[in-house]
């Protein structure tokens, strides 16, 4: 599925400035990075650095956190030559203000800005790029909160009332609710971890497969668009 939504070939290498995210590198089949920085520590990430990891992996995509964006923008200079290169830049983990990504383009003239959402359950779930978003503009609803796109092929949504264990019952476009998703690629469950199991995977009248509650308040718009207005354990 990461292969088909960011087009990956064998033909593109990667930097990841976030330590799970490597993995995905090598199971792609492609050179795979990591920057020089302290991983637990996202905002440890530097222009230098970044740009030092990219030159010696030649690397055609980015994958970064808000905060490591933010930090690279913050120290950038002007020989940041190798960043020209890449094709593609991801950044997920938080919200990712519009504007972050507007500056890192003025640094990756030649990147696709791209805004992966999902969890380790189910990744991706969406995705959203800066031109797309910049072309839906901010939230018509009112209830505000930060457009991550459509799902992807192959992953179904819903806003659904938040509940442990209770029916899903999807919610009209435009209210509030937690947002569940299913997909194949989704993960079979907690190993042993029987409550959670429960609290997490609830039953949809007539549905042939799982639900995962994701823990996150949002809303659907007319169009399908996700946005995602905060936790479940915030409200």
């Amino acid at each position: 599925i990461l292969q088909q939504v960011y087009n990956i070939s064998d033909t593109d290498s990667f930097v990841a400035a976030f330590a799970p995210f490597a993995l995905f590198g090598p199971a792609l089949g492609i050179t795979t990075g990591l920057a020089e920085m302290d991983v637990t520590s996202p905002a440890t990430l530097t222009a230098n650095a970044l740009e030092d990891a990219c030159r010696a992996t030649k690397a055609t995509m980015v994958f970064a956190s808000p905060a490591a964006l933010a930090n690279v923008l913050k120290t950038s200079t002007t020989n940041l030559s190798s960043l020209k290169q890449v094709r593609l830049v991801m950044s997920a983990g938080a919200p990712v203000p519009i504007e972050t990504l507007r500056q890192m383009k003025q640094l990756c003239p030649d990147a696709d800005m791209h805004t992966p959402y999902g969890m380790t359950e189910l990744l991706p779930l969406a995705d959203i790029s800066l031109t797309r978003r910049e072309d839906i503009g901010s939230d018509q609803h009112g209830s505000g909160g930060v457009c991550v796109g459509r799902a992807v092929n192959g992953c179904d949504v819903v806003v659904a009332a938040p509940g442990a264990g209770q029916e899903v019952v999807p919610l009209p476009a435009g209210v509030t609710g937690e947002i569940l998703a299913s997909a194949p690629w989704m993960s079979d469950g907690y190993d042993r971890l029987w409550h959670t199991q429960i609290a997490a995977r609830p039953a949809r009248q007539g549905a042939a497969r799982t639900w995962h509650r994701t823990g996150d308040v949002g809303h659907l718009d007319a169009a399908g668009n996700i946005w995602v207005e905060g936790r479940v354990v915030h409200v």
